[in-house]
């Protein structure tokens, strides 16, 4: 009796063993049921725009690399009052922004905001950017795009951003003081006017669009909807003014623009706004309650 005691003993030893180490290994490969176990092993990144799929346009003008005097985009813009020829386009898209008038050359503006440099706007001098033409939202006609500007006192209506009138359904991305410094945007004879904002400090404004329904966002917060839009074509777009003549031109400094071709999540678009905000240093105008108020934006990468 005794011996079939110890082995029933030994037994349940060997099974509690066994049970143990499977759990281990489940909980290593899966995580624990609390989902306080991380299978995967790597580290917080900083967050960069390219972490986000579908990326059409991106001109950064703080990256030194991407700004030129000439229309190859060869020769190094460096020089404070440098006339901007080429703004290259980070997407991988190859959308350079060009303008081959030397008059109408926008300025580099060394130091603008935060000690990094912006592309300056002078409507006397029409000062604009040509961008190829391509596809500005996806088959559902959905796009987000983010824009950091400062827009001059003495400006009236101008447009940062425009496919209008060379997209049989066009769309305009602007701002202007004689409504009370609002920013707007144009669908095919539709305006939707934002919130009023300060001429002469730094935003960072976005556009999301969704199916037929615009949001605007300014500084991270929703500031405007608008709904029953037309369609997005594909065109050339101008950066400054309309796409066919030197009316209603853009005075200001523009330092980046990065366009979706289709709807970011709130995750991303949050995101994109914290990286942004912090970037050129404009947090305190994000919310308190935005997520990245605080601290930048981070991704998540695995180890090798």
């Amino acid at each position: 009796m005794r011996e079939k005691l110890t082995i029933k003993v030994f037994v349940l030893i060997i099974l509690s063993f066994f049970i143990v180490q499977c759990d281990e290994v489940d909980d290593a490969l899966y995580g624990d049921e609390s989902g306080g176990s991380n299978p995967v092993s790597g580290s917080d990144q900083p967050f960069e725009p390219e972490d986000i799929i579908g990326m059409t346009l991106w001109l950064d003008s703080s990256d030194t690399t991407t700004l030129f005097t000439d229309t190859g985009c060869t020769t190094a813009a460096t020089v404070n009052g440098d006339a901007i020829a080429c703004w290259q386009d980070k997407s991988g898209n190859n959308l350079n922004a060009t303008q081959a008038t030397l008059s109408r050359r926008p300025l580099l503006a060394v130091g603008a905001q935060n000690s990094l440099n912006a592309v300056e706007f002078i409507d006397d001098n029409q000062h604009n950017l040509d961008v190829p033409s391509t596809s500005w939202g996806d088959g559902t006609h959905d796009f987000t795009v983010f824009v950091v500007y400062n827009q001059a006192l003495t400006d009236t209506l101008g447009v940062m951003f425009s496919t209008y009138p060379n997209a049989a359904n066009d769309l305009m991305l602007t701002t202007t003081t004689y409504t009370s410094n609002k920013y707007r945007y144009y669908d095919l004879n539709n305006w939707r006017t934002g919130s009023a904002f300060s001429a002469g400090a730094w935003n960072v404004d976005s556009y999301h669009r969704t199916s037929n329904s615009m949001s605007l966002y300014m500084n991270g917060s929703l500031d405007a909807t608008m709904a029953a839009l037309n369609g997005v074509s594909p065109g050339v777009a101008r950066i400054g003014s309309y796409t066919n003549s030197f009316s209603n031109l853009y005075e200001g400094h523009i330092a980046e623009i990065v366009w979706f071709s289709h709807s970011l999540t709130v995750e991303e678009r949050q995101k994109m706004e914290g990286y942004l905000a912090h970037k050129w240093n404009r947090t305190i105008a994000l919310d308190p309650s935005h997520p990245y108020k605080t601290d930048p934006p981070t991704t998540f990468v695995p180890d090798p």
